[in-house]
């Protein structure tokens, strides 16, 4: 759970020394582990998932990751090499996002704003 606050994401990559994909552990598997009574602190090794969905290097269209993302609500899916070695990670945001300007790039806009004046067309009130 340390891991998963420190770097802001709901979900964690597995993998082994050798950077071989082991599986996937969310958030939510940390949570369910914990209903069935696991301790903070105990290896992860029963709680991750051990088959995830991955796409293979080479072997898939942004739209067939678009569809899983969709599909599975999932927050990121790894990609693998033939022989099962990570070798990226694709996350929601940056497939949705087609490298358009986040919202925070588009309103940083200078803005004038214009008062003052006498006043006397709210006279009444």
């Amino acid at each position: 759970m340390k891991t998963l606050s420190q770097i802001g994401e709901k979900c964690l990559v597995i993998v082994n020394k050798k950077n071989k994909l082991l599986g996937t552990l969310s958030d939510g598997d940390l949570r369910k582990a914990i209903l069935k009574g696991a301790i903070m602190g105990e290896p992860i090794k029963g709680f991750y998932q051990k088959n995830p969905t991955k796409l293979v290097e080479g072997k898939y269209m942004l739209d067939e990751a678009k569809k899983i993302f969709t599909k599975n609500k999932f927050d990121l899916i790894p990609v693998v090499n033939i022989h099962g070695k990570l070798i990226d990670v694709l996350l929601w945001e940056t497939v949705f996002r087609n490298g358009e300007k986040s919202q925070k790039e588009i309103l940083n806009v200078p803005v004038v704003i214009m008062a003052g004046g006498k006043g006397t067309r709210m006279e009444p009130f």
